[in-house]
């Protein structure tokens, strides 16, 4: 009993900081786990790995010098090389740049949209 008590404190408490109703976190709580994919440098899922990274990670990390390390730890091979030196930048600018250069370098969707045929009627 006192094992149930306190995780319906918890609940409400949780849900007086976050202001979701009871069922919106019961929703929440029940949903699986969302694995944010490594990103290897194909352009056709980018935005399926920045979406997921920012849900995911950006917005839960408490410093830029947190969200850099994460970001480092979603990516292999090129995308990895191409963010190593943002290390060496003050946390902030570092991510920040980070970013830039993954976006300059994979956000393009014309790439994407070249292997794309469309029927024009």
């Amino acid at each position: 009993m006192h094992c149930h008590f306190s995780l319906l404190c918890l609940l409400y408490s949780v849900q007086w900081v976050s202001g979701m109703s009871a069922d919106s976190l019961l929703s929440a709580l029940s949903l699986p786990q969302a694995e944010v994919p490594k990103f290897t440098g194909d352009v056709t899922v980018y935005r399926v790995f920045v979406t997921a990274f920012d849900a995911r990670v950006a917005s839960k990390a408490s410093s830029y010098a947190d969200k850099l390390y994460y970001l480092d730890q979603h990516v292999m091979g090129k995308p990895e090389d191409l963010i190593a030196g943002c290390f060496h930048l003050e946390s902030e600018n570092g991510y920040k740049h980070a970013c830039d250069l993954l976006e300059k370098e994979y956000g393009n969707p014309m790439p994407c949209l070249n292997g794309i045929s469309f029927e024009v009627t």
